[in-house]
């Protein structure tokens, strides 16, 4: 068993995190480190661990093991240094950091050490993403196109994810959904990238609305909105040349959510249940198992890549060369 440190206790460490980790047989003690007075039921049940004033303080103090890190974007980079200097491995809420340069020195100094660095993107770990995956391989080829959609009503005032100084806006936010869709989807890199931005905030000029369309080769393609500042709406749809899947609540499914998903093949149309699960506990799983394994770098060559699509993407919205 492996364990872990948190660093942070966000709303995602509270709501989906904490639970998930709490649920694997893989994890030992669960520890938390935070730089806010914590509530007594922070940390509850039988493995539940420590609960530390500072994160620096959690790193010199516990014995190596897995740091989740759960902080403002800003400072994703320092705290993921230092814990891998520290000798431990490494989660980082998506996104992982805020350029490619970054990345490249995180994921260098992991790989030095022989440590994991990966991001988590774990909602295409859930097991709806069987039911495309099946399709996919009946059909014996990639899709043809993908749309995606994730907006949300506004943030609430102070929310770091509007303050530009601390990597906020919708690019930062949500793009690292448009990469791992394009994985999921197509399982390569795009060609093209672009992003055009449809609203900033008139106080900040944070990103607020974007449009996201990237290229792969061989023609698919997927086209995405996304917004901190609209009605809800989470989905995914897919086009192959026999089928089209609609998927919803596809970014965050919650731990027991059954779908269904709408599949059209050839006129017909079906809503299909999909089994329920814990994306980020069979993330997390997949993590610690590639860990033992000594696989865990692909998750840094991943995360390196994925640094290098969002670049791109940020320079689109910009008008700059890529």
């Amino acid at each position: 068993m492996m364990d872990v440190l948190i660093l942070g206790f966000s709303s995602l460490v509270q709501r989906r995190v904490l639970p998930s980790l709490s649920s694997l047989e893989a994890v030992g003690k669960i520890h938390l480190a935070s730089r806010r007075q914590l509530p007594p039921t922070a940390m509850t049940g039988s493995r539940a661990g420590r609960v530390i004033a500072g994160y620096e303080r959690a790193l010199v103090e516990l014995p190596p093991g897995l740091v989740y890190v759960s902080l403002p974007n800003v400072l994703h980079f320092d705290w993921c240094m230092r814990a891998l200097d520290a000798g431990f491995h490494v989660v980082v809420d998506k996104p992982a950091f805020l350029s490619a340069r970054e990345a490249s020195q995180v994921t260098d100094l992991a790989r030095r050490k022989g440590l994991c660095c990966a991001e988590a993107t774990a909602w295409q770990y859930h097991p709806m993403i069987d039911l495309l995956r099946e399709h996919q391989h009946r059909e014996g080829r990639s899709p043809i196109a993908a749309a995606a959609w994730f907006a949300s009503p506004p943030l609430a005032e102070g929310n770091f994810r509007l303050d530009p100084s601390m990597g906020g806006g919708v690019i930062y936010d949500r793009a690292s959904y448009a990469i791992s869709a394009g994985w999921v989807v197509f399982g390569q890199e795009p060609s093209t990238v672009g992003c055009t931005v449809s609203e900033r905030d008139p106080r900040t000029s944070v990103d607020l609305s974007c449009r996201i369309a990237l290229e792969y080769p061989g023609g698919g393609s997927l086209d995405g909105f996304y917004s901190l500042k609209a009605d809800y709406r989470n989905s995914l749809t897919v086009v192959g040349e026999s089928y089209n899947i609609d998927f919803d609540r596809v970014f965050t499914p919650p731990d027991d959510y059954e779908g269904p998903a709408v599949v059209r093949r050839r006129g017909n149309c079906e809503t299909v249940a999909t089994p329920r699960g814990s994306a980020f506990a069979l993330f997390i799983e997949r993590v610690i198992g590639a860990i033992e394994r000594g696989t865990s770098g692909d998750f840094a060559d991943r995360l390196a890549r994925d640094a290098v699509i969002m670049d791109a993407i940020r320079k689109s919205a910009t008008g700059a060369k890529a």
